[in-house]
């Protein structure tokens, strides 16, 4: 991968990092919200007028270097329209805008290529957006289950792939953030009114509200999951499909050393695996939110009853003692034998408390036990389900033709059960599992009534390769 400074000018980043970043980057964000509403350029005299109005409330602004203008050019950066004309040629010189003057002699204002995804990021960075988790997943959803993906399954799955990425990210950032917030919060011994002001305020605003909510009242993600998934199996499946959309993948990205198919079946693999994991990650943020919950709760309550619990009271005499605020000669005590406490005090064992090795017979053997243990061990073993199992049970269930309902063959608990791993099988292991599932909408139950589920059934690989032949 390239560095990024050789697509970008030296001096891209002297506005948001000079004394005035302030205000730079308010010019560079009036300049993108301009840009987003314009069909065309920004108007460069329309510009100049905004940036005279945000200039007006200005008492004055301190030019980052003696050398940026002349002694007798001075004054021409003086008043809120010369303050508008020096954010408007500092962004300039930059990189981050050009002017371009049309055949009208009108002159407007271009944003750079290279600068737009930094324009993105400050613009999301400064509105405070709240992150986005549906609109990733029912991307996905539309772009990966249409009839589009036939003709252009190259640029489905790129784009599929690159919503999944972003999706695994915001989960990963909203992970991280509360992580973050938990151990500012653990690190600092703040008084009561600072640890409600930093979790009602700040960290509702900033995890709960702008994320968190979003996250846990949405149910798109379980929805359209297991149709996205079996999509892409049935992707991976389909040799002639692969073929076809890798060799259109090739005309549109290029990785050195690596075959397109290879790069396909990689994404598709990639989106499918990301997808059953999340679950994990969500986990993981459930976890940290109760996390930070709890030890504010905690922190508030040794700060109100801090004299009531024995801890609080050591705890108050160990930072009275540590801070020259109390004697330890005062701190006389029966809890262990030690009769004072100091602030050079340490942890140390007591004289004579060593821990004494008793030798103990080794019991005899009970050979009748250990085949009872044996004869257990081999009955669960013969009990538990695998792969081989179930395609006995499948062939067993199963026609030779065409799909066979997954609510026709279940009769009892162990038919249930085998069912759910039948599924679990076909969804999985690709072609190493000789019978495919075929998932569809509505739920059905069995004759008797006693089981209900998604409809589905399972058909023969076999016979499809036959097909195909």
């Amino acid at each position: 991968m390239e560095s990024p400074f050789k697509f970008i000018p030296e001096k891209f980043f002297s506005p948001l990092a000079s004394r005035n970043r302030e205000h730079y980057a308010k010019a560079l964000l009036l300049f993108y919200d301009s840009f987003l509403e314009s069909p065309g350029g920004v108007d460069r005299e329309g510009f100049i007028d905004m940036l005279e109005s945000y200039c007006e409330k200005l008492p004055g602004i301190d030019l980052d270097d003696e050398n940026e203008t002349s002694d007798d050019s001075f004054e021409a950066y003086s008043g809120a329209r010369g303050k508008a004309l020096l954010l408007l040629r500092k962004i300039r010189d930059a990189g981050w805008v050009s002017e371009e003057t049309l055949s009208d002699f009108s002159r407007i204002i271009n944003l750079s290529s290279y600068a737009k995804p930094f324009f993105e990021a400050l613009h999301i960075v400064a509105s405070g957006g709240g992150t986005e988790y549906e609109s990733h997943i029912v991307a996905v959803y539309s772009l990966l289950c249409s009839d589009a993906s036939a003709d252009n399954g190259h640029y489905i799955v790129l784009r599929a792939h690159d919503h999944v990425m972003k999706l695994l990210d915001s989960l990963k950032v909203l992970s991280q953030n509360i992580k973050s917030h938990f151990e500012t919060l653990f690190s600092h011994n703040d008084e009561i009114k600072d640890i409600l002001n930093a979790h009602y305020n700040i960290y509702i605003e900033e995890i709960i509200d702008r994320a968190y909510n979003r996250l846990k009242t949405s149910d798109n993600l379980s929805r359209y999951r297991p149709d996205i998934i079996s999509k892409i199996n049935e992707y991976l499946e389909d040799e002639e499909w692969l073929a076809v959309t890798a060799g259109r993948l090739l005309s549109i990205r290029i990785k050195p050393g690596i075959p397109p198919r290879d790069d396909l079946v990689t994404m598709l693999e990639e989106m499918r695996d990301n997808l059953r994991n999340m679950d994990h990650i969500i986990d993981d943020i459930d976890r940290r939110n109760r996390m930070y919950s709890r030890i504010s709760t905690e922190k508030i309550k040794n700060r109100l009853y801090a004299d009531s619990t024995m801890g609080g009271k050591l705890v108050a005499i160990a930072g009275a003692i540590a801070g020259g605020e109390l004697d330890f000669r005062q701190c006389e005590h029966s809890i262990f034998r030690f009769r004072s406490l100091s602030s050079e005090s340490c942890y140390s064992r007591f004289k004579g408390d060593k821990s004494e090795i008793s030798l103990t017979s080794i019991a005899e053997i009970d050979y009748i036990k250990l085949s009872e243990i044996e004869r257990d061990l081999r009955r669960r073993i013969t009990l538990q389900l695998n792969a081989v199992k179930i395609t006995d049970f499948l062939n067993e269930k199963c026609g030779q033709n065409g799909i066979t309902d997954a609510h026709e063959i279940v009769s009892t608990v162990n038919d249930y059960v085998k069912i759910m791993y039948s599924g679990v099988y076909s969804s999985a292991h690709g072609k190493k599992f000789p019978f495919g599932i075929d998932w569809r909408p509505g739920i059905l139950a069995t004759s008797d009534g006693s089981f209900e589920f998604q409809s589905h059934g399972f058909y023969r690989r076999a016979i499809e390769k036959k097909r195909d032949d």
